[in-house]
């Protein structure tokens, strides 16, 4: 059937930019879009296709063919754009639903962030994979991994293309957890580059981000407005938290929205007005959910989730790499991420069908956003959802918006004005000074918005100096390499239940002094370790906290076999372990099974515990992939 996509834009969205007048001069035989369902498109220029790929992939190439199999007279309107200076784009900018038309010529300027927990990398595939996505996203987006930066310092890369991407991230705790390294990370580069971008995309190493897709798809939104996308998540606990949030593997945030989260964590030490609990609570602790707190975070702030399927309720953002037919059909057409990538042949092949476009056509159809808040239908008779996104059985300080609403937050948030005035309050390494005019920065003065002020580093008093900016409540500052020379010392916190710090509370640490941490009996720490240190670093210390000691059951499932007993997989530890499949390499001394190599497969796959890294089990070669599907704790008291 034959679609015509000259149409006037929706008045619901009259940001994106359409190029209807430039295409109405288009020749009469090009104003229609062919959607051929039954088949009779180009096809895929196969020739050269490696053969791998074709083997690995043989069921994305039959989605792709069978399940889009759209074309359109590409070549002609790629004559036209070129005639009229326009850049052709590499994804269709044409909704073919009577949507109207736009361009890709003003990309939108897109920041993907990359939390990488374990630095430096024990599994050799995960620093291979870490190559490949630099390869892919290096000339698409900026690119930035954020890394703690005591691991960083003990463990420097020579690698340029690694180094010159590293945000050196300043937290507390230096491996338990992701949660402190993205809400510390997210705080920095938004302090720097809250006005170089307009979106940003917090994406797990184990994912790819569909580039051309996303940008198309974003094209449609303002970033001015607060945006939260990804795959919807939080439907088994809304009647107990109510809360929705983001799968981690790809959070896209716009810029408005970056800027209210980043409000937040600026206050995230004090719990004044804190209105969400558990998994989702906004507060500053060691663990590994970080998707879920970040929606608990953006939820007191008034941000929901955006709904990102399709009009057939189709999945656009997947939390997995598909690896059936049946399952691509359940996905959208044009996928915007995909993850739980097993290695640099899942990256690959992926960037192959998605980023690389290999239909012969250069033009796709990407449908619209919707632009609306995730809602559960009003029919659900478990699930309740009230029209402003609550729900009704849920306390009220879980409601949306309860922390702008508690007084906690800055004054100009509740009155969501565009122009809030910031209260300036120094980071330790700057000071204020005259620059170009503009007056220096004093600490707890007020800036107005879009005003600036000079800071320098430290004592220095030579050039290494710049202007920093209010933008709507959030200061801007400039990118100074400053070096701390000040050796900042430490206040030992207070001790979490069952656990004790030696020295005791609110004694000084010397900076890289450590604290040794013990538990009472019945309990201990992350890995069954029975004593830990945490080391104080330029002003700051993070300590761990002691669990029940107990017995954990994991089921995992493998994407091509199982082997017996892998449904109840028994582990003695504490109730804050946590728990990860990964690769080690065959033969190691890692390497529990040792016979990966007979089969000349080069990893050997392991259950282990996250934090401390300590073997549960040997499973299979790295012929199979291996999720976690199920963990149950059983407190029992009895540390082994």
């Amino acid at each position: 059937r034959n679609q015509h996509f000259l149409s006037p834009p929706p008045p619901c969205l009259p940001q994106a930019p359409f190029l209807a007048e430039k295409l109405k001069n288009l020749p009469q035989h090009m104003t229609r879009v062919i959607d051929d369902d039954n088949g009779k498109g180009k096809g895929f220029p196969l020739a050269g296709l490696p053969l791998v790929a074709l083997v690995s992939l043989a069921g994305v190439a039959v989605y792709l063919l069978i399940l889009t199999g759209r074309t359109t007279t590409g070549r002609e309107e790629d004559a036209f754009f070129a005639q009229e200076g326009i850049p052709v784009p590499g994804v269709d900018v044409r909704v073919r639903e009577g949507a109207g038309s736009r361009s890709m010529e003003k990309l939108p300027k897109l920041c993907i962030i990359v939390p990488v927990g374990d630095w430096p990398m024990k599994a050799p595939r995960d620093m291979q994979v870490m190559k490949e996505i630099i390869r892919i996203y290096g000339t698409k987006s900026t690119l930035k991994f954020l890394i703690s930066e005591r691991s960083w310092d003990a463990a420097e890369s020579e690698d340029d293309s690694i180094s010159s991407r590293v945000v050196s991230v300043n937290t507390a705790r230096s491996k338990e957890g992701t949660w402190e390294l993205v809400w510390r990370g997210l705080h920095q580069v938004f302090s720097t580059h809250a006005l170089s971008f307009e979106w940003f995309a917090i994406v797990q190493l184990n994912s790819l981000v569909v580039i051309p897709h996303l940008q198309a798809y974003l094209s449609y939104l303002d970033p001015s407005t607060a945006y939260y996308i990804g795959h919807v998540q939080g439907l088994e606990e809304w009647g107990r938290e109510g809360v929705l949030y983001n799968n981690e593997h790809a959070i896209i945030l716009s810029q408005s929205a970056l800027r209210l989260l980043a409000i937040r964590i600026s206050h995230i030490k004090d719990k004044t007005g804190l209105s969400t609990s558990g998994d989702f609570a906004c507060i500053d602790i060691s663990g590994y959910q970080y998707d879920k707190r970040l929606g608990g975070c953006l939820r007191e702030v008034g941000i929901e989730p955006m709904d990102t399927r399709d009009s057939n309720g189709r999945q656009r953002f997947l939390v997995t790499r598909p690896r059936k037919r049946e399952e691509f059909q359940k996905s959208s057409a044009y996928p915007m991420s995909f993850g739980s990538l097993h290695g640099v042949q899942d990256v690959q092949s992926l960037e192959y069908f998605t980023l690389k476009q290999p239909i012969q056509d250069s033009f796709h159809g990407v449908e619209m956003p919707t632009a609306k808040a995730f809602r559960i239908p009003s029919g659900s008779s478990d699930l309740q959802m009230d029209s402003d996104g609550n729900n009704p059985s849920a306390p009220n300080h879980h409601k949306i918006g309860a922390w702008i609403d508690s007084g906690a937050s800055p004054p100009c948030l509740k009155k969501k004005s565009k122009e809030c005035e910031c209260n300036m309050d120094l980071p330790k390494r700057f000071t204020g000074v005259s620059h170009n005019g503009s007056p220096p920065c004093s600490q707890g003065s007020s800036l107005k918005h879009d005003s600036v002020c000079g800071i320098r580093c430290g004592k220095d008093k030579g050039s290494n100096q710049g202007l920093a900016r209010c933008f709507n409540g959030w200061v801007v500052y400039p990118e100074l390499n400053c070096v701390n020379s000040d050796e900042e010392m430490c206040i030992v916190p207070e001790e979490p239940p069952f656990t004790i710090f030696d020295p005791k509370p609110k004694s000084q640490l010397a900076n890289r002094q450590s604290l040794t941490v013990t538990c009472a009996d019945g309990y201990r720490l992350a890995g069954g370790r029975n004593i830990g240190y945490s080391k104080c670093y330029k002003g700051s210390i993070g300590v761990s906290h002691c669990g029940k000691c107990g017995e954990w059951t994991i089921e995992v499932k493998g994407s091509k076999y199982d082997l017996g007993g892998w449904d109840k997989i028994k582990f003695n530890g504490v109730s804050t372990d946590t728990f990860q499949v990964t690769g080690v390499a065959a033969g190691s001394e890692q390497d529990p099974n040792k016979n990966c190599g007979e089969f000349s497969l080069p990893e050997q796959l392991i259950l282990q515990e996250k934090s401390s890294g300590k073997l549960v089990t040997g499973l299979s070669c790295s012929n199979n992939a291996i999720d976690i599907k199920k963990t149950t704790f059983k407190p029992t008291g009895v540390c082994s």
